[in-house]
């Protein structure tokens, strides 16, 4: 078997879910994360804060890397793209199985940042509704760029 071939075969067995997804080791939060989250404790922010969704200034080019139907199932706004990677705004940035579908859909390497999820939600809706009015770029209301 080829390679075009197995990758045809894993794209395949992904979309029927007969493979089990399995995050990659930069998207999967740190050991001592996990086995605090797993004893149930209350979880502890090591990375940076929440973006703040009203100041941002988002590229058409970013949104139309992940469609609106799964951001707004997903809960998650991509803010920027570049050659290789996207970064995105989450409810929750430690979702690997999001993480992987978003890595899918855009073909890129997912640098998640947590986002208040009402804020998200608001900001989803307001960024997908001025590209489908064909604006280039969505400004959130205190964006001063």
């Amino acid at each position: 078997m080829s390679g075009e071939d197995k990758r045809k075969l894993g794209k395949i067995q992904l979309q029927r879910l007969l493979v089990p997804v399995v995050p990659r080791a930069e998207d999967t939060p740190p050991s001592s994360a996990t086995r605090a989250k797993e004893a149930g404790a209350a979880p502890v922010s090591s990375g940076p804060a929440p973006v703040d969704l009203a100041h941002v200034t988002i590229a058409a080019a970013a949104l139309e890397l992940v469609p609106r139907p799964v951001a707004e199932a997903q809960r998650v706004l991509p803010l920027e793209v570049d050659d290789a990677r996207i970064i995105v705004a989450m409810a929750d940035p430690r979702d690997a199985r999001v993480l992987d579908e978003i890595g899918f859909t855009s073909g890129k390497v997912v640098s998640p940042r947590a986002a208040d999820p009402a804020a998200l939600a608001t900001t989803i809706q307001a960024a997908y509704d001025a590209l489908e009015k064909g604006a280039t770029e969505y400004r959130g209301p205190r964006s001063r760029r």
